[in-house]
């Protein structure tokens, strides 16, 4: 379920490099946050990963809205946007399957 307030996001997820699939960047994310929060990291700072981690799921989000998923970004790359949609999602729960 999308949070709250995701559904008039502006387009800015749609700007992206054309060259990355759209949820590249949340899946990036959740894998580095888990190496984050697997082994610690000397200096990390608390209210950093904290915005990592809501960026990630807005990413999610986004993406997740039926409304979203009609746009051209997502079209024109259907079937890699949905694999990487789907792997951040799976990074956030099962984390170590790409670690």
């Amino acid at each position: 379920e999308p949070r709250a307030g995701t559904s008039h996001r502006t387009s800015v997820f749609t700007r992206g490099l054309r060259e990355i699939p759209i949820c590249g960047l949340s899946l990036g994310l959740r894998v580095y946050l888990a190496k984050i929060h697997k082994g610690g990291s000397p200096g990390s700072d608390p209210g950093e990963v904290r915005q990592l981690e809501e960026l990630a799921a807005q990413i999610e989000d986004f993406w997740s809205l039926p409304e979203n998923q009609k746009s051209s970004s997502w079209t024109d790359h259907e079937d890699i946007n949905a694999i990487m949609l789907s792997s951040s999602m799976i990074a956030t729960a099962c984390p170590e399957v790409f670690c």
